[in-house]
C-alpha cells in the first residue's frame, strides 16, 4: 500500500528551499526556458492566477506594448517566477 510521507513545516521549507538552490543553480536561458514553460502550463490550466500570467506572457514578446500592473503580477505569481522575471527586468 502506499503510505502517506508527512512532514513539519519547518521540513517544507528546507524542501522548497533546497528546489529554490538548484533552479537559481540553472544558467539564465535554462531557467526562463522552464519558467516560461510554467507559465503557459498555467494559462492552459485556466486556473484562478491564468489571466495575470497570460497578461505577463503577452507583455514578453518583442516589441510588445501590453502593460502588466508588475504589483498584481508579484502578489499572483510563485515565489521563482517572481525572482526570474525581476532578473529578466533587471537584463
Amino acid at each position: 500500500m502506499n503510505e502517506q510521507k508527512s512532514m513539519t513545516w519547518e521540513e517544507y521549507q528546507k524542501e522548497q528551499e533546497k528546489e529554490m538552490e538548484a533552479f537559481r543553480a540553472l544558467p539564465f536561458e535554462d531557467r526562463l526556458k522552464k519558467t516560461v514553460e510554467k507559465m503557459v502550463y498555467i494559462v492552459r490550466g485556466r486556473t484562478g492566477a491564468s489571466e495575470i500570467y497570460a497578461q505577463m506572457l503577452l507583455s514578453m514578446f518583442p516589441n510588445s506594448t501590453y502593460k502588466v500592473c508588475i504589483n498584481h503580477w508579484l502578489y499572483k505569481s510563485d515565489k521563482d517566477d517572481e525572482e526570474m522575471m525581476l532578473e529578466l527586468m533587471q537584463r
